[in-house]
This record gives C-alpha cells, sequence and structure tokens, in this order.
C-alpha cells in the first residue's frame, strides 16, 4: 500500500546486505572520524549508532559508540560526509563535516516523545495489550492480516482514533496481496470484515491520540564486543527511466526518527539478495516491474582508486531488448 510519500522515499536500503559487511572495527590510533555522544543531561550515551555517507556515495558505514560515549570509524576516504548518530527514545542527531579539515564530531541527544516510530516491527508487534482474551485475539489478528505484505513498524507508525483506523480497516479488507484495491463491491477478506469494529477500538486504544495501552519493553542498546564492528549498507540506484532526481528522496529508511518508508523508489525495489561463494559480490532480485533491471550486482571489492575505500559498483543483467 502507498502513501502520500510514496514518490519521494528513498530506494530502498539492501539491509539484507548489512550482514555481509561485518568486520571489526579499527584500532582507536588509525580512526580517521570519531567523536562523543550525550545526552542532553550530559549523561555518555553507549551503544548508539553513528552513520556516515560521503557526499554524492550510496555507501554508508555505521558504527557503535562504546560504553563512554566515544565512537571511532575505521579509515575514510578524504572528502565531506553527512554524519549522524541515533539511538531509540532520542531525536536523531546530524551534522556535515570535511575529513579534509576536521575529523572529529561530537553530538548531544535529545529525547523523543514518541519513539513508536523508531521502533522495529518485532518490538511494536511485541508492545501491543494482550492481557485479555478480547486484546489477545486482536493482537493475533494484527499479526496474521495485517503484516503479510508489510511489517508492523509501517502500519502503527501513525496515530488515528476509532474512526480512522475503521477507515484504514474498510479499505485494506478490499486490498489483495499486491496491494491493489479492488472496490466496494470486491468481497471482504472475512476476519477483518467480522472484527472490524473490535479491531478498530483495539488499535485506537493502541495508537490513538489518547493515553496508549502498549507496553514496551525495549531492547538494551550494543555493548562490549557487541559493539566492536562496522557495518555497510548498500543503495541500490534508482531507475532513471522514473526522472526523478536523486536528492528529492526525504526517506530511505537510514533515519529512524522519519518512520517506515511506505515505498520503494520507483522501479527498483530490492527483494532478495544473496552473496556469492567468495564473498567478492552480492546478487540481488527486483520485484518491482521497471526497464531495466532484473538481477543486480553490488561489487564489493575495493576499487583500484587510492581515492576511495569502498566505492561499490553496481552492475545489472539487462532483460534483452526487441
Amino acid at each position: 500500500m502507498r502513501n502520500t510519500r510514496t514518490y519521494t522515499t528513498g530506494a530502498v536500503l539492501a539491509a539484507a546486505l548489512s550482514a555481509t559487511a561485518l568486520t571489526p572495527i579499527a584500532a582507536h590510533a588509525d580512526a580517521v572520524l570519531s567523536g562523543t555522544i550525550k545526552s542532553a543531561a550530559g549523561e555518555a550515551l553507549g551503544g548508539v549508532t553513528v552513520s556516515a555517507r560521503a557526499d554524492g556515495s550510496n555507501v554508508v558505514t555505521s558504527v557503535f559508540t562504546d560504553e563512554a560515549g566515544n565512537y571511532y570509524f575505521p579509515p575514510l576516504a578524504n572528502g565531506k560526509y553527512n554524519v549522524w548518530a541515533q539511538a531509540i527514545t532520542f531525536d536523531t542527531g546530524r551534522g556535515d563535516v570535511d575529513l579534509s579539515a576536521a575529523k572529529r564530531e561530537d553530538f548531544t541527544l535529545k529525547p523523543l516523545k514518541d519513539f513508536v516510530r523508531q521502533l522495529p516491527g518485532d518490538m511494536i508487534l511485541a508492545a501491543l495489550p494482550d492481557a485479555t482474551p478480547e486484546d489477545a485475539q486482536m493482537k493475533g489478528l494484527v499479526q496474521n492480516s495485517c503484516t503479510g505484505c508489510h511489517t508492523p513498524s509501517y502500519i502503527l507508525q501513525h496515530k488515528f482514533d476509532e474512526r480512522g483506523w475503521n477507515a484504514i480497516i474498510n479499505l485494506m479488507k478490499h486490498v489483495n496481496v499486491s496491494g491493489i484495491y479492488q472496490g466496494p463491491e470486491h468481497k471482504a477478506a472475512p476476519v477483518l470484515d467480522h472484527d472490524q469494529k473490535k479491531l478498530a477500538a483495539y488499535l485506537a486504544r493502541a495508537r490513538g491520540p489518547g493515553e496508549t495501552s502498549m507496553k514496551f519493553n525495549l531492547r538494551p542498546r550494543p555493548s562490549g564486543e557487541a559493539a566492536k564492528v562496522v557495518f555497510t549498507d548498500y543503495e541500490a540506484p534508482p531507475d532513471p527511466d522514473v526522472g526523478m532526481r536523486y536528492k528529492v528522496r526525504t526517506n530511505n529508511g537510514t533515519d529512524w526518527s522519519l518512520g517506515t518508508p511506505s515505498y520503494v523508489y520507483p522501479g527498483f525495489g530490492v527483494h532478495d539478495a544473496w552473496i556469492d561463494a567468495d564473498g567478492k559480490s552480492v546478487y540481488f532480485t527486483c520485484n518491482v516491474p521497471n526497464s531495466v533491471l532484473t538481477l543486480g550486482k553490488f561489487d564489493l571489492r575495493p576499487a583500484p582508486s587510492p581515492r576511495s575505500r569502498w566505492p561499490p559498483r553496481v552492475a545489472s543483467l539487462r532483460r534483452p531488448t526487441a
């Protein structure tokens, strides 16, 4: 299902590819970009995710802060970088740094009152009330009927009153597995149709304008050895046939405070990814109709240029033309 942000969201971050670049962090003496992260109260924040992207690059490198709130990146090429720091329950800190001059960027993170939009799907689903048999039934209905095509974080990131949730359910019970509205004469999904009023009331208590009935059990942030890693994310390039400039996109999933993107960038839907046997390439499929790509490949080998450490080259296997 698309919403009003459909054509301003970013190309899918190949999140499945993140784990392919999990490596030990560089020694502190070798670090190029570093800094300290504290709360507004001055408390050092460990386990905070800090990310950096070079201007014009489709590569995002991320590290965690240690127990003292310090972070260190592995060596990065000189140039200008967008840097941001984030942790659940805190607003995102943002900054820009030129590694040819400054090599340090500190952040002070402010508390975020409504942090539900930051939560991953499993945590937001677990927080739904289930203390009574009726609530447990509705929670199961949400999981079974509302998370088959999108994550719980997408459907529960916004608040609606009971009337609003009724309108959404009334629409979705006529939407097929491809996200296409079949019209009011289409036979409604029987479970949603039968329990629509109870489900709308349940969701309004959980994600409505009033006090929430959800109970959040947040996981601790990474610490110790678990925080000594480097993640590398690769973004699939946009479909040139769409004609939309890369920089007009506002949410590609890298800033948790913006919530879960509503749809992939038109024309490129990274669906499944596999690493080849030697670990030098990642192949991915596209499940969104386009005239360019059927099977794509990220080349993970370092480029020969000494000025750039990890510029992934992206190749595609094109459809044959008539």
